[in-house]
């Protein structure tokens, strides 16, 4: 017997006592995963041995594995705080630039809006837009509007649904007293550009059977229909069958508006096309070339002109269109029967600015798809309109999916990006730096990049963190375990020295 198979013994329990007590310290790491020591026996080489009767040398510690089991998830109510449920990585960049990757999703705010960790990496995601739809799939840091807020919004559309008309309400004139021009009628607040409100009133009045007018202003007859918006025509079983601008409906045929479909998105920022298309009557624009002033809403077209349209009995009235030299509508483009046309809605001045200028005309569409009528009470459903007022952020939230959603003052929320993780082929290989964090190295392989939920991927939850995944109970056999292991190890060595002492007293 030799001193070296103890004094191996005696390194291999001393650095295994050192994992379990590194395991036991970080019992309340969020996001730490426990280490185990993993051991291998000792030969020495020799050549030509068989093999036969060999004795080790001892024990070493192959290495030390990282356990990358789930954690618990732990509430705690905190927006900022993250965990991740299945697998995966937060990744991060360090002040000095390089990448490292963590579990543990304690996240802060710093005062320009980045979300850091509490070492001041910055956490990574993929850029989105206000929506949440991912329009890249280049990481960059995670930065929130806590200092500029968001600016207003003009209104630029109205749509009206879940309206019921009372189609046992009297035509108007027919009737002594008339109706009140005010009984059917409702109201939302828009915005101007500078998020100023300015009220909309809608009203509504029977002026034949199935037929009734939109309008904004129940002061008069006069009033009513100089402030006409539209007059609705609707199937006897209650359903919208057309609606106009004229202030009847024609005999023939509806007149409509028909708006020109993505005009600013022609435009390449210098008043030139961004990309060649041709226009509703055929004339091609070449990329780069200057663009006509054609106006948003091509108005007033008369589908019920015989010299313009080729087809009044099919689905479609089909209109040749055509642009003078200045830009102006001389024709129009199709529109199907039955199909709302775009109305235009003036609002009144607002009482804090000389021009309200919404969408650089004063005019916002209507939708009034949603109406119908029945046999029952009026009710004004639901009226939504785009519009807002300036905002200051007051909170935010973290979806399973890692859209980072930003709450504001005025009721709106916007996205602000999208939490990415990363995932390897071998997350034994990844080496720990502190702090929760790992970086890459060639065992590991290259990250793979994803949102939460996608592939493989785990997803996220909000307000929680991921506990460590060290089993104390475990952990405290294991050090007995290593204990007695170093206990008996030093007994080698005590009999080995008793052994050598008895050789040296022999005479």
């Amino acid at each position: 017997m030799g001193f070296q198979q103890g004094l191996s013994g005696l390194n291999a329990s001393s650095r295994s006592l050192d994992v379990i007590g590194n395991n036991i310290a970080n019992a309340n790491t969020s996001g730490f995963k426990s280490g185990r020591a993993e051991f291998g026996d000792v030969f020495a080489s020799s050549i030509g041995a068989s093999g036969a009767g060999t004795i080790g040398i001892g024990v070493e510690v192959s290495t030390v594995s990282q356990q990358f089991t789930q954690g618990n998830i732990a509430i705690t109510n905190n927006d900022l705080d993250v965990a991740i449920n299945g697998s995966g990585f937060f990744t991060l960049e360090l002040q000095d630039g390089s990448r490292a990757y963590s579990r543990a999703g304690e996240f802060k705010l710093d005062p320009q809006g980045y979300v850091i960790t509490n070492t001041g990496a910055q956490v990574m995601g993929f850029p989105t837009d206000t929506d949440g739809n991912r329009n890249s799939v280049t990481l960059e840091p995670m930065r929130m509007p806590t200092s500029q807020g968001i600016a207003a919004q003009q209104t630029t559309s109205i749509i009206a649904s879940k309206f019921t008309l009372d189609s046992a309400a009297t035509v108007w004139n027919q009737t002594t007293p008339p109706t009140s021009l005010a009984r059917f009628g409702t109201a939302i607040d828009c915005y101007d550009s500078q998020g100023n409100v300015v009220p909309v009133e809608l009203y509504f009045r029977k002026i034949a059977p199935n037929v009734w007018q939109v309008y904004t202003d129940p002061t008069s007859n006069t009033t009513a229909n100089t402030s006409q918006l539209a007059v609705l025509e609707f199937n006897t079983n209650g359903t919208l069958a057309n609606s106009y601008i004229g202030a009847t409906p024609p005999a023939t045929g509806p007149t409509g508006s028909v708006r020109v479909n993505n005009w600013g998105t022609r435009d390449d920022g210098t008043g030139n096309a961004a990309a060649a298309f041709t226009l509703p009557d055929g004339t091609p624009i070449a990329a780069g070339a200057a663009l006509p002033a054609v106006p948003v809403v091509y108005a007033g077209i008369n589908l019920t002109d015989n010299t313009v349209n080729t087809n009044l009995t099919g689905v479609n009235y089909d209109i040749s269109a055509a642009l003078d030299a200045n830009g102006a509508v001389a024709g129009g483009g199709a529109v199907a029967t039955g199909v709302l046309p775009q109305i235009s809605v003036t609002l009144p001045p607002s009482p804090n600015v000389t021009t309200i200028g919404l969408n650089g005309t004063g005019l916002i569409s209507l939708d009034l798809g949603g109406i119908a009528q029945n046999n029952s009470r009026f009710t004004a459903g639901d009226l939504d309109q785009d519009g807002y007022e300036p905002g200051e952020m007051v909170g935010l939230k973290i979806e399973a999916n890692g859209i980072i959603t930003a709450r504001f003052s005025n009721g709106e929320t916007q996205a602000y990006g999208q939490l990415a993780l990363a995932n390897f082929r071998n997350v034994q290989g990844l080496s720990p730096t502190g702090n929760g964090e790992w970086i890459e190295t060639q065992s590991s392989g290259q990250p793979i990049y994803g949102g939460p939920t996608e592939g493989s991927l785990g997803e996220l939850r909000s307000g929680a963190l991921e506990e460590s995944n060290v089993d104390l109970t475990k952990e405290l056999v294991n050090m007995m375990t290593a204990q007695r292991t170093y206990q008996a190890n030093a007994q080698t060595i005590k009999t080995q020295d008793q052994v050598m002492q008895t050789l040296v007293n022999m005479r």
